[in-house]
């Protein structure tokens, strides 16, 4: 559905001038025009943090891609036109303990350093025997690491996408949500706001003729007024790739794909008309 969005400026009414002995050039009128399609969304897009724990670096990054590859293998039995675009991917140490607002530590002296290998053998064996993480006691020492990644899933199946976050948060995304909804074919959408963009500007253009004691002439001239701004509505997804992930080895290093995001841009008509007195 074509919604109209009239705003016109008129920049000028010029008098022709001789560019020829006998030939002057028409009066012309020059106004600046939008225009806005309403289409239902094809695609919807779905944002989340995905986390991977371990010990050692190794187990962390192995953890965040065998997560990877699960919640992405599930959410392409809900839909298996969606893509997979990441953002970025981080990593960083845990720390436990007494640790500064750095994790660094605090005050270590010998009674200290007898309390932290104490405890350190305290975090193995509750490790070794229970599985239950160690509780933070003691001076600061690494705990863990965790690797981390930004995602974005396109989904074509616009209904699915409800279910597909809470598919993705029981496989352990965190803060998973419908981020936005948008369009595939941006060139569809483009060309009705581009033709609703010319009736509003041939409608005040008219107006604007009428109010001077003209009629309205000949089109003369259409302008792309494009100056690179960002729209959602404009959002080129359809030519986002999808994410291959490779399969983990036992030897580092542990792969984990990546993709870019896509550009979005918009775009505003100049429409000059002559005018005839």
């Amino acid at each position: 559905m074509i919604r109209m969005n009239t705003i016109a400026v008129v920049l000028a009414i010029v008098p022709g001038a001789a560019i020829a002995q006998d030939v002057p050039s028409p009066n012309t009128i020059r106004v600046i025009a939008t225009g806005k399609a309403s289409t239902p969304p094809d695609v919807a897009t779905i944002d989340m943090t995905i986390r991977g724990e371990g010990r050692t670096p190794d187990a962390a990054t192995k953890s965040l891609a065998d997560r990877q590859k699960a919640i992405f293998g599930a959410l392409q039995k809900l839909d298996p036109k969606l893509t997979v675009n990441t953002g970025s991917i981080g990593f960083r140490e845990v720390r436990i303990g007494r640790c500064d607002a750095n994790g660094g530590m605090l005050g270590l002296d010998l009674a200290d350093a007898a309390e932290r290998m104490e405890a350190m053998t305290d975090d193995l064996s509750t490790g070794a025997n229970s599985g239950v993480p160690a509780q933070p006691k003691g001076p600061c020492r690494l705990s863990g690491h965790i690797a981390q990644s930004e995602t974005e899933i396109v989904m074509a199946s616009v209904k699915d996408a409800g279910t597909a976050v809470g598919l993705a948060g029981r496989l352990g995304a965190a803060n998973a949500r419908i981020g936005s909804f948008g369009l595939r074919d941006t060139a569809a959408a483009i060309r009705s706001a581009s033709a609703d963009a010319m009736r509003n500007a041939r409608i005040r253009a008219e107006l604007l003729a009428t109010a001077s004691g003209s009629r309205l002439g000949a089109l003369i001239s259409v302008m792309d007024n494009d100056v690179g701004g960002r729209d959602a509505f404009y959002r080129p997804l359809g030519i986002a790739p999808r994410i291959v992930m490779t399969s983990v080895q036992a030897s580092p290093p542990v792969e984990v794909a990546v993709s870019p995001k896509p550009v979005e841009t918009n775009a505003q008509l100049i429409v000059t008309f002559a005018i005839v007195k």
